[in-house]
């Protein structure tokens, strides 16, 4: 006797490698001839760039760019000048695991910058980078959705599997110009950050929408000396092309600079006060949905034996996806009544995500840059900002996982006294996914040629439930089903709501 079987494949979504990398640069940077010698270091900064990320084999490259600018005041009067080289990294490391067809987000910041003047034509420059890495692909495992079988009984378990459908990565090139008072000397620093504001999931296309936001650091010609500061946001929309024509599923997308270039131009009175920026961005997302499957748990026949094949599957649910929205506030010592604030400028990092009872909690560091003015001088601070969020869930509990990704919406400050006070707009965006494990059931076999026999099937006894007990740990004791059970006893629920006596028949 044959039992009719209809197989389907789950693909859920896993982690095969997370982990927390630091890579060290450091370049020796030389002031050309043309330019003033520097008296002093008056900032330091560096900004490294993911290039290329991949997965070969067992072992995971990456390869990237750490891009050093150094503001000084130079010798005799020389005025403010900046200098800037770029160091290449690259990273290659082993995979306890690896899958079919996996992807890797990387994520890279500055965790730590030193500068010091080896003499007054060279300057030697030290940066940490972090980066947090992970590799992610889908699991595939075979199970049985459906079973016609009046000889064995089979238990289905719903379960509801996030699932990547598809993982898709595009550049755009985005162009913004700044008009000024005054004509431009220098370009000394140009740094941006990008947030995503929208995702709308169309047939075949992803519309992604954000917005990049630019900051310029310069010297007018009519005073060398003096340090100015210009920003503009720049609104984008992309498209990303998508192989997935059903428009019901959703995307997480993320974004990047890979790169910045800033020109000087003239206006229409032929002036240098036109800064033209253009950036191009890394946009990246994965195609998702919260696929419903049956799987099969558990099956019994109470004639003849059975042979089953099992897999242990892991899949993860996403439970809630939503936004934290908050204006961070901070005082930082300036040290000096009539410093000036030039720019200031601030990334969130995420160190710790904790939950209890329905409150997510994130916790984490503001990096921020001060670039100030005193007295007709120029210095810079460093400061890592504690935070806090909290956001009130739906549902929350400890085989739960977070994943939260920050940007910053805006940035405003106000000196008083010998404190500044920033006010940074930060939007986080984060999804909630639960974890379970199953022991599904892949393939089963029914041996008709040595049915079990007569006296080895159960007889017709009384049984005490416990209240919770499910009826079909009871049927397949006692080999029965739970369709007679439930037949015998006047049952309509699968579980047991109280302890009780029942009467088991053979079915």
């Amino acid at each position: 006797m044959e039992c009719s079987q209809q197989e389907t494949r789950v693909a859920a979504a896993r982690t095969l490698y997370e982990n927390f990398l630091e890579e060290k640069c450091e370049s020796d940077l030389l002031i050309p001839d043309y330019s003033p010698a520097a008296e002093k270091i008056i900032q330091c900064s560096a900004v490294p760039v993911i290039l290329k990320k991949e997965v070969e084999g067992d072992r995971l490259s990456l390869e990237g760019s750490c891009r050093f600018t150094v503001i000084y005041q130079g010798e005799e009067d020389g005025g403010i000048k900046a200098l800037s080289e770029t160091v290449a990294f690259r990273e290659s490391l082993p995979l306890k695991e690896t899958g079919e067809d996996p992807w890797v987000q990387a994520v890279a910041r500055v965790a730590g910058t030193s500068c010091r003047l080896l003499n007054p034509r060279k300057v030697s420059a030290r940066a940490t980078v972090a980066i947090a890495v992970k590799v992610k692909d889908q699991q595939q495992t075979e199970t049985i959705e459906e079973m016609d079988c009046d000889k064995a009984e089979a238990l289905f378990v719903p379960a509801t599997v996030f699932t990547i459908l598809e993982h898709v990565a595009d550049t755009t090139k985005v162009q913004g110009e700044i008009e000024i008072n005054a004509e431009v000397q220098e370009i000394l620093k140009t740094e941006g950050s990008v947030c995503i504001k929208d995702v709308k999931v169309l047939p075949g296309k992803a519309v992604v929408k954000g917005v990049a936001d630019l900051y310029v650091l310069y010297t007018p010609e009519s005073d060398p000396g003096r340090v100015e500061s210009t920003s503009t946001a720049i609104p984008f929309s992309q498209i990303l092309e998508l192989q997935q024509q059903d428009d019901g599923c959703c995307m997480e997308a993320r974004a990047s600079i890979q790169n910045l270039r800033t020109d000087v131009e003239a206006d229409e009175s032929g002036k240098n006060a036109l800064i033209s920026i253009t950036a191009t961005l890394l946009i990246e997302g994965e195609l998702y949905e919260n696929r419903e499957h049956q799987l099969l748990t558990d099956a019994y026949s109470n004639g003849y034996p059975l042979t089953l094949q099992n897999e242990r599957l892991t899949v993860e649910e996403m439970t809630e996806q939503c936004e934290i929205a908050e204006t961070l506030r901070h005082e930082i010592p300036v040290d000096a009544p009539d410093a000036e604030v030039i720019q200031a400028l601030a990334t969130p990092v995420v160190q710790r995500i904790t939950g209890q009872d329905k409150t997510l909690s994130v916790e984490g560091v503001l990096d921020v840059s001060l670039f100030l003015r005193e007295d007709g001088h120029y210095r810079s601070i460093d400061k890592a900002l504690p935070f806090t969020l909290k956001k009130e869930l739906k549902r929350l509990s400890g085989q739960m996982r977070c994943e939260i990704h920050p940007c910053v919406l805006n940035t405003s400050w106000s000196v008083e006294g010998e404190r500044a006070e920033l006010k940074t707009e930060i939007l986080c965006s984060v999804m909630i996914f639960a974890r379970e494990s199953y022991d599904v059931i892949s393939a089963v076999e029914l041996d008709t040629e040595h049915p079990i026999p007569e006296q080895c099937r159960a007889p017709l006894i009384v049984y005490y439930g416990e209240r919770g007990e499910r009826l079909w740990d009871i049927a397949r004791k006692y080999a029965t089903s739970v369709s007679a059970i439930k037949r015998v006893n006047d049952l309509n629920r699968d579980v047991l709501e109280d302890k009780r006596l029942l009467l088991i028949a053979r079915s």
